[in-house]
């Protein structure tokens, strides 16, 4: 049988049922977003790792000439190497049904059964695609707006058109994911390849190095192996491509800047949790005080009383964990699949992961004692004249105060309303710290999208021109020019040379293709943004301006070095000026750019006056007219027997970078969502308890005559002056919280710190929201109170 102690606890728990509600409900709200947050960064980490090496993913990809199965079979036989695989790729336009044209990558196998490098896994339809068919991966649907049986129309580099079936639907982790690369991937037999007028040989060899798969410089060594082999057998290297991750999934740096977000927010929710549990606790040992006066008068010890309370918040936090895991698991799931759904892999793990399930139950078991014993042992240790005498009521408030001179125009529920607020200061801090800290997250992630913003609108000033046009063969500079401007609504052009090059490091080995750009100088068409150094001069001739991504790729390089880089067979040296930030130019494009000048491109490589490419500004500037202009572009050249090889407007390639910008921005407002509905209900919460323990004081009020709206009054602005306080409060902690955001954040999506910027939005937002959350919870319980008979109050306990 229990014994009168632990009955209290029980009566406790259930008598005053509103209380118990609002305590578990202020420890549930922090377990949950721990959970939430947590479970999504175990589950995403956990998830894509495993799907992504389940996929056999490429230790790098060499690119050269001529590559068939019998050379094929001799790479994979090299030392070093556990698997080598022949396969070619093309990027081809495809013309949608409602006029827009989008980009879908063309692989070729030899064998669909036998694809053991990047294996692709069967969805639906047909695996192996028939003749003149292929099979598409699954995201390429939604964002072609097609279904199996479905036709797609692709453009050929001769401008030709061929009608493509979708014969099925495959899963492939290893290509980009479509909502971020914004075009398709599609894969066919060598018969549809031939049908299509491509060669039969491969363009690539993708190979698993077998030791140290995750020591890049390892890798590059093998690469440097491979390029001796296809120099000796008479092939040409064309380049290779080695992730700067080598073992990571090509969305990667994305998803680190995301795990890193999920990380900040999950730490700061365990914050959060404290900052609730603590002034739940705290609220609920006040309202106990006479009790504890009672139990001591009768011989209750210290260290009894301090055990019992112990015990009730143990019981506490127990509901607390019951309530919170499983939405807990909800919401990691729902974060973990909105962000496998943007990075296009699949979430597995259904349970609550272990790791996970511990957090959750420290931080509703631990924590919940850790911030309880504070007032615990301090309510333990009062004496019984000083519990048995306690009304609630400050006793260090100042009557006299209410009616100062200074304030004795405001009306006096008002002042009541002031002087309850700053009366119980440590209950202030601890009300307060809840919603400051998410005050200051809240607005942080505001100020991060801002940020990101900025950086976008930085970044699509990178081009000034509306068409940029490549041409399958080399051209006369004049020839084009003249050609171009005979197209209607072409105002200007320029052309540039531009070329891939690798860099020669003096123990012999290459680096990662480099995109070289030589424009024509000077040049108000390409507006980089300068981090150190200059800008290339007119005159400069064996000068050269990288980007970030070449630095982040050869960290010993800096300005006033000399770069040798290699050009097929021959090998040219530049001294470095300059140092820019790199575009950003999705998924397709090589980011490792280098600028040269035209006219010392040429007389370095010795290509005289030839070019294959031309940047057009057009006399109208909206995307339908540019796209017009494109498709202008490309028939007129196909009429003067110099076929385009790809057009892209300067909308598509905004739009991709935008979408890219856009998912990112969203996953942010969820989370800021998330950390809003947090902090309100732990204001609710705390609000509503706060109004529970001075109810005796409302019937002190009611007794000498006050009414039920100016009882309402003084608890309502009670609440809305905390909610201002924090609000402010919050508004000065989210500098330094944005300005760290804006670090992390940029350096995993843009090499760089992005600019700092504070969210006058973000601010007026939570502004709205502090008042708004702040009234409802005051204004339901006051309303409450504020209905009760003077007796009923005045017997509260």
């Amino acid at each position: 049988m229990l014994s009168s102690r632990w009955k209290k606890v029980f009566r406790d728990l259930t008598v005053n049922k509103t209380r118990t509600i609002l305590v578990v409900l202020s420890i549930a709200v922090g377990v949950f977003a721990v959970g939430a947050v947590s479970g999504a960064r175990v589950i995403l980490s956990n998830d894509l790792t495993a799907q992504y090496n389940a996929a056999n993913a490429a230790s790098a990809s060499v690119f050269a000439s001529n590559i068939d199965e019998q050379f094929v079979r001799s790479i994979a036989h090299m030392p070093g190497i556990r698997q080598a695989e022949g396969r070619s790729t093309a990027l081809l336009r495809v013309r949608l049904d409602d006029g827009v044209r989008s980009n879908l990558i063309i692989h070729t196998f030899e064998s669909f059964d036998a694809v053991t490098v990047n294996r692709i896994r069967y969805v639906d339809g047909a695996f192996v695609p028939p003749l003149r068919q292929i099979v598409v991966e699954r995201g390429t649907l939604s964002l072609f707006k097609k279904n199996i049986g479905d036709s797609i129309t692709v453009e050929l580099p001769d401008g030709k058109t061929r009608e493509l079936t979708v014969a099925g639907t495959v899963f492939d982790i290893t290509a980009p994911p479509v909502r971020f690369a914004n075009f398709g991937s599609a894969y066919m037999t060598q018969e549809t390849a031939g049908w299509l007028g491509f060669q039969k040989n491969y363009g690539q060899l993708r190979i698993v190095v077998s030791d140290n798969p995750y020591d890049r410089a390892h890798i590059q060594d093998v690469v440097d192996q491979i390029k001796e082999r296809v120099e000796d057998s008479g092939r040409v290297f064309f380049s290779s491509d080695i992730s700067q991750d080598p073992g990571k999934h090509i969305a990667d740096g994305q998803i680190q800047a995301m795990l890193l977000i999920l990380n900040v927010l999950g730490a700061l929710s365990l914050f959060l949790s404290a900052f609730l549990v603590t002034n739940s606790i705290a609220a609920v040992m006040a309202q106990h005080v006479r009790q504890i006066g009672i139990m001591k008068s009768i011989g209750g010890g210290q260290s009894q009383i301090a055990a019992q309370y112990i015990v009730m918040v143990i019981a506490l936090g127990i509901l607390s964990i019951s309530v919170a895991v499983p939405f807990g698991l909800l919401g990691a799931q729902g974060l973990a699949g909105y962000v496998a759904g943007l990075l296009n892999f699949d979430v597995i793990t259904r349970g609550v992961p272990a790791s996970v399930l511990l957090t959750e139950i420290a931080v509703g078991l631990i924590v919940p004692i850790a911030a309880a014993l504070a007032p615990i042992i301090s309510g333990a240790r009062m004496t019984v004249r000083e519990a048995i005498s306690s009304t609630g009521v400050s006793q260090s408030a100042k009557p006299e105060s209410a009616g100062s001179p200074v304030w004795s125009f405001l009306p006096r529920p008002l002042l009541l309303s002031l002087r309850n607020t700053f009366r119980r200061k440590g209950r202030l801090v601890l009300t307060l710290g809840t919603l400051t800290l998410a005050s200051a997250i809240f607005i942080s992630i505001f100020s991060v999208r801002s940020a990101l913003s900025r950086s976008l609108q930085e970044s699509l000033g990178y081009w000034n021109y509306d068409v940029e046009v490549t041409f399958k063969n080399a051209h006369a500079e004049d020839k084009i020019k003249h050609q171009m401007l005979g197209v209607d609504g072409v105002l200007r052009v320029e052309t540039w040379n531009t070329g891939g090059a690798r860099r020669a490091r003096a123990d012999g080995s290459e680096g990662r293709g480099i995109t070289i750009i030589a424009p024509s100088m000077p040049t108000d068409l390409l507006k980089p943004v300068m981090i150190s150094g200059r800008w290339l001069l007119e005159g400069d001739e064996n000068a050269i301006v990288i980007n970030t991504d070449v630095l982040a790729d050869e960290p010993d390089l800096k300005i006033g070095d000399t770069l040798r880089l290699a050009f097929g067979e021959r090998t040219f040296e530049f001294t470095i000026v300059g140092l820019v930030q790199s575009a950003l130019t999705g998924q397709v494009r090589n980011p490792r750019a280098a600028y040269v000048t035209q006219i010392g491109y040429r007389d370095i490589l010795t290509v005289g006056r030839q070019v294959s490419r031309a940047v057009v500004v057009s006399r109208e500037h909206s995307a339908e007219a540019r796209m017009q202009l494109a498709r202008d572009i490309e028939a007129h050249f196909r009429q003067a027997n110099m076929p385009v090889d790809t057009t892209e407007t300067i909308n598509e390639r905004r739009d991709q970078i935008s979408f890219q910008f856009d998912l990112l921005i969203t996953f942010l407002l969820i989370m800021a969502i998330i950390l809003a509905i947090v902090g309100g209900l732990g204001l609710a919460g705390t609000m509503s308890i706060n109004v529970f323990e001075r109810t005796r004081e409302i019937g002190v009020m009611r007794a000498i005559g006050g009414g039920s709206g100016a009882i309402r009054m003084i608890v309502i602005v009670e609440g809305l002056l905390i909610g201002l306080i924090s609000w402010a409060a919050g508004a000065v902690l989210a500098a330094p919280i944005s300005y760290g955001l804006n670090i992390a954040v940029g350096e995993a999506f843009m090499r760089r710190a992005l600019p700092f910027a504070y969210s006058i939005e973000g601010l007026l937002i939570w502004l709205g929201a502090c008042l708004l959350v702040s009234g409802v919870a005051s204004f339901l319980p006051a309303w409450n109170a504020s209905r009760l008979t003077v007796r009923e109050v005045l017997a509260y306990e």
